[in-house]
């Protein structure tokens, strides 16, 4: 599925590090870093593998492009990393203002 329309917002908003997800300009999502486990970084796969509040968790991978906005490859909001239904995909492109 596409949603050529769908913007990810991450943002530390008040010591917190919180996920925001709008479509068509509208916030549909929102989930807030769990501070009880930390994120696990990769930094020579620039990967990072973060876990929410509501126990869910979710992949990302930055793609770097020099002179290009960078793309994120994340995974859904999923309970378990390596589940059927972290094969579904979503790809951003970064915004630049």
């Amino acid at each position: 599925m596409s949603r050529p329309s769908e913007m990810l917002e991450i943002d530390n908003r008040e010591q917190q590090d919180i996920d925001y997800t709008f479509q068509d300009d509208s916030l549909v999502n929102t989930q807030n870093w769990s501070a009880d486990t930390q994120p696990v970084i990769d930094e020579a796969l620039n990967t990072i593998l973060v876990t929410y509040r509501s126990d869910l968790k979710r992949f990302y991978k930055l793609h770097v492009r020099v002179g290009l906005p960078h793309k994120l490859e994340a995974t859904d909001y999923v309970k378990e990393i390596g589940s059927a239904a972290d094969s579904v995909k979503f790809y951003y492109t970064e915004v630049w203002q």
